[in-house]
């Protein structure tokens, strides 16, 4: 679960944040697809990975699953924060 937190909460949070820092000369709407692509849950590709070199992937299937049902309620809360800072 903690990786899921720094994942889905945590990393996308501290972008959030350290772009509202600068002043960037980019639409907000690039700013906002930016956080939002890394506030998604992880895919399955570790998975493949863990196939591909012979190694259980039972971890990898549990944390996109986890990462998967949480991201219902991280993306809302994501998306909240990114409105309250680049609103005008």
């Amino acid at each position: 679960y903690l990786f899921s937190f720094i994942k889905l909460l945590l990393v996308p949070a501290l972008v959030t944040f350290c772009l509202s820092l600068f002043s960037l000369p980019v639409p907000d709407m690039l700013l906002g697809i930016t956080v939002f692509m890394i506030a998604m849950p992880i895919g399955s590709v570790p998975i493949m990975l863990a196939a591909e070199y012979g190694i259980d992937g039972t971890t990898c299937s549990r944390g996109v699953l986890i990462t998967t049902l949480l991201s219902v309620l991280t993306i809302p809360a994501i998306s909240f924060l990114f409105q309250m800072l680049f609103t005008k």
